[in-house]
């Protein structure tokens, strides 16, 4: 799916990152997972076969849609909780989250939600994470903090978006391999090319063997397998 832009927008390469560009929660949620991904995804359009996949599962949740005319972005609400006469957004995940950069995630992704609650004149002052494998809900308040890194998160999605080069691919290798564009993005690839094209050669071995590309069949073909089936036998090496 293409960049999406407001009927409006008239924008070019050259013009400002608060440009008028209508982005969402789900462009900002893969952008903090990895700029690449946002860049490839919603700038350049590969998204269109993953997401024409995606809107045929009927197991998605209905969510709830609102824009936020003023800033330019379109929030969906997976649910809305009432407490004390204040909405409070929900986000939904199957598992505990242990690391602390998705924690960060889901809050600013929650903030934004609400900060479009509030343009919608509903009052929304926090929201809340909710991780059906051990029924714990996390409560997160939308402090002043907070609000102030959402709109930093914005500005930057908007400028990525907005950039004519596509960003690095991340060095945290764990999202590399959940990542379902990585054959498209080529991490390894592109952190060997880095590290050993012509005017840019590592010198140091370590810096060139971390940016060695995965094996996807195996270096020597010459090897065949060793079968070792009688009983109590052990195989082990030589010292």
């Amino acid at each position: 799916m293409p960049l999406l832009t407001s009927e409006k927008s008239d924008y070019t390469t050259d013009s400002s990152p608060t440009a008028d560009i209508v982005v969402s929660d789900e462009m900002l949620e893969d952008f903090i997972f990895c700029p690449r991904l946002a860049h490839l995804k919603w700038a350049q359009g590969e998204a269109e076969p993953y997401d024409s996949c995606k809107d045929s599962d009927k197991g998605e949740p209905q969510k709830t849609w609102l824009m936020w005319d003023a800033v330019g972005v379109s929030v969906g609400i997976e649910k809305i909780e009432l407490s004390a006469g204040e909405s409070l957004p929900v986000r939904t995940h199957p598992v505990t989250g242990v690391e602390t950069t998705f924690i960060q995630a889901d809050a600013l992704i929650l903030c934004l939600q609400g900060l479009a609650l509030r343009a919608n004149s509903y009052l929304c002052n926090s929201g809340l994470v909710h991780y059906t494998d051990q029924e714990k809900t996390i409560h997160i308040d939308f402090d002043n903090a907070l609000i102030a890194r959402t709109y930093d998160s914005l500005f930057e999605l908007r400028k990525t978006l907005m950039a004519s080069k596509t960003p690095p691919p991340t060095s945290d290798e764990n999202r590399c391999t959940q990542c379902p564009y990585a054959e498209i993005c080529m991490p390894d690839e592109i952190a060997f090319m880095s590290t050993a094209v012509s005017g840019n050669l590592a010198t140091d071995e370590d810096a060139v063997d971390n940016a060695e590309v995965r094996r996807l069949v195996p270096a020597r073909d010459d090897r065949i397998p060793l079968y070792v089936q009688t009983q109590g036998a052990v195989v082990s090496k030589r010292d």
